[in-house]
């Protein structure tokens, strides 16, 4: 997805073809796109894509389970790392350093998600209303859920350093190649970077002199 196509393929429908499977799904598709390219992450709605791809929301909801969903289907991307995070932050909170670490060092290793990441990131450089959109995206469905799940003062710049954290360590492994990086995850890399991420959410020291 770019600015430059502006979801045209929606637009290529013919009068009178049916409307199978393929089709909706490409029209729904398309007018995510255009939604997005539009108003961004945060402002389109479900709602307004399903009417605008003439389809019930609930075809919507169903056929890609979320806004989140969509987004990445509309941007043709195999890898969602939204996803991937909010399956590291279920579950116990004293694991939960853990989960993002291990998260982080198995993000990408199926060949064709790092070149479809490559590719975002590329087109996200050279296109500045996609760079903004994918940082809507991050900033809504990564930081804001990671600030939900610390919790406590400060939540979102905690998050936010969190997120640094693990996109430090999948683009140094995948985009720039750090040798010693990509050999094979052992259990000091996954307890080493727990420690990074931890210390990263972690609440701010109190300051002040205590009340005798």
């Amino acid at each position: 997805m770019n600015s430059s196509d502006g979801g045209a393929r929606g637009d290529r429908r013919g009068r009178g073809r049916p409307r199978g499977p393929s089709t909706t799904t490409a029209d729904m598709l398309a007018a995510a796109q255009r939604a997005f390219l539009a108003r961004g992450y945060r402002a389109a709605t479900m709602r307004a894509i399903a009417a605008d791809a003439q389809v019930d929301p609930a075809l919507l909801n169903s056929r890609f389970g979320s806004k989140r969903g969509l987004f990445v289907a509309a941007l043709g991307s195999p890898f969602d790392p939204a996803g991937r995070v909010a399956a590291a932050l279920a579950g116990p909170a004293d694991a939960l350093s853990e989960r993002l670490a291990r998260a982080a060092l198995d993000a990408l290793r199926e060949p064709r998600q790092r070149a479809a990441m490559r590719v975002m990131v590329a087109e996200a450089l050279a296109d500045e209303q996609l760079r903004v959109l994918l940082a809507e995206y991050v900033d809504r469905e990564i930081v804001d859920r990671i600030a939900d799940r610390v919790g406590g003062a400060h939540a979102h710049e905690r998050a936010r350093a969190v997120v640094s954290v693990l996109a430090g360590i999948v683009f140094t492994r995948h985009f720039v190649g750090v040798p010693s990086l990509i050999a094979a995850v052992s259990p000091e890399d996954v307890r080493r970077l727990e420690a990074a991420i931890r210390a990263a959410a972690a609440p701010p020291p109190r300051t002040g002199t205590p009340s005798p």
